[in-house]
């Protein structure tokens, strides 16, 4: 058996790695107008099937009361997108996994709030009480914190493996025109639009730009360095990774490894990247 010690050292290395884990970078999205519906109806569902709060007792249409348990869900995720498109990440810095979850339980309390003040009205006896109050909390909690937290874990986990550019470079214009100039002065510029920019290789004294244009991988290859490129932008979404490879953080679609280098991989194309060990901390501080 673990001693006391061990299992304390033991608990303390989970928490540290928790810790860790919720402080990873989330996307700063906001719900569609669909998504706002399922969410609402699905609730709605789920009060309909499995009615809590007392709700088995009301005596009248519950699938009419149902659907305003989730027009109650509905007002309060209004509430809280519109509030979260006020904000902004230079307001709330980093935005995370913790931050994720905590915005979602706000919106819990929201919706407690409502359906309190709905139940006081729709069963009787149901009064306006401090306990009552707190054990809708809790019912609603119980109900929203599972899917809530799912919700989260999935969509971070969809993101690292498949558009780990979403949340890598929140503030990026995508619709910024990138202008490659050539050393050669008979070459004519290479103009592409940034958001189908991928990354940059430098071989000999030439680069090569890859994009994407109609959903095909292309390349041109123009005379200059790597060091003029990364100089002549300056944009924190051209990350260079590697003495030899500039990418377009924003199109990463996942990236493995770990302190020793990572390998950067692009939707639609069959090669990675390396990042070497030597920009291996540059590029975890732009993930993590």
């Amino acid at each position: 058996m673990l001693s006391k010690k061990n299992l304390f050292t033991l608990f303390k290395m989970i928490m540290i790695e928790l810790i860790r884990f919720l402080n990873r970078k989330y996307p700063f999205h906001f719900l569609s107008l669909i998504g706002t519906v399922a969410i609402s109806f699905s609730i709605g569902v789920l009060i309909f099937v499995f009615k809590p709060f007392g709700f088995i007792n009301y005596e009248g249409n519950k699938l009419v009361a149902s659907l305003i348990f989730a027009f109650i869900t509905f007002i309060a995720l209004i509430i809280m997108n519109t509030i979260k498109k006020i904000m902004n990440t230079e307001v709330v810095g980093k935005w995370t996994i913790y931050k994720e979850i905590i915005f979602l339980m706000f919106v819990i309390l929201i919706i407690t709030f409502g359906n309190f003040f709905y139940l006081s009205y729709l069963i009787n006896g149901y009064s306006k009480t401090i306990s009552n109050f707190f054990n809708t909390l809790f019912l609603t909690f119980s109900i929203g914190l599972l899917p809530v937290s799912f919700i989260v874990l999935y969509r971070y986990n969809d993101i690292k493996n498949h558009k780990l550019g979403k949340v890598l470079n929140d503030n990026s214009d995508d619709d910024e025109i990138l202008v490659f100039n050539s050393l050669n002065k008979s070459d004519k510029d290479v103009v592409i639009q940034k958001k189908y920019f991928l990354f940059i290789e430098s071989i000999k004294n030439n680069v090569h730009i890859y994009f994407i244009e109609n959903e095909n991988i292309k390349t041109i290859s123009i005379r200059n360095t790597l060091q003029n490129v990364e100089n002549h932008f300056q944009d924190p979404a051209l990350l260079r990774c590697h003495r030899s490879f500039i990418v377009n953080v924003n199109n990463i679609k996942t990236a493995k490894g770990n302190s020793n280098g990572y390998k950067i991989y692009f939707k639609n194309y069959n090669h990675y990247i390396p990042v070497s060990r030597s920009y291996t901390k540059t590029f975890q501080d732009l993930v993590f």
